[in-house]
């Protein structure tokens, strides 16, 4: 289910990689790249093994057909919600984090996931403060929430993690 570990176009380069590869849990990511816009995921499924498998695969499958349909990223994470919630009846949950930037927007959701990391032109890299909603499959009645941060500039990355990586 996982997209190819790099792409690069004239403008973006992305890679994503799973650590400890050999391991059964559920964990995924995946991105597009056009144009004008990349959007990219992270997600994290509670526990190990096959059904934390499960729960990331079908929460990034109902993403991918909202993102298909050409829906937001709230809607698309709501999809990925709604999915995961209609299986387990909130008995199960993926946390998970999307992006999408352009030349002139960055733009967040944050369902429960871990921080992202931006890479700035000197080196440095920043914790970005981001609210989280509940993650996919949780009972909550709100839509996610949109956070919108300063484009990223040339010379500038974003890192998507999971399972508490190291600061």
């Amino acid at each position: 289910l996982l997209p190819q570990m790099t792409a690069a176009n004239e403008t973006v380069e992305l890679a994503g990689a799973l650590r400890p590869a050999y391991d059964v849990a559920g964990d995924a990511f995946d991105y597009q790249v056009d144009d004008v816009v990349v959007r990219a995921y992270a997600l994290d499924a509670m526990g190990h093994g096959i059904t934390a498998t499960l729960s990331s695969s079908l929460a990034l499958t109902a993403i991918r057909n909202a993102r298909y349909r050409h829906l937001d990223l709230q809607a698309q994470m709501s999809a990925g919600h709604e999915a995961v919630f209609e299986q387990w009846g909130g008995a199960r949950f993926v946390t998970a984090v999307a992006v999408e930037s352009s030349a002139d927007r960055l733009t967040v959701v944050n369902a429960g996931h871990e921080p992202l990391r931006r890479r700035l032109v000197d080196g440095s890299v920043m914790t970005l403060s981001i609210p989280a909603d509940p993650p996919m499959g949780v009972p909550h009645p709100a839509s996610y929430r949109t956070t919108e941060l300063e484009p990223l500039r040339s010379g500038e990355g974003l890192t998507l993690l999971s399972d508490g990586a190291p600061n």
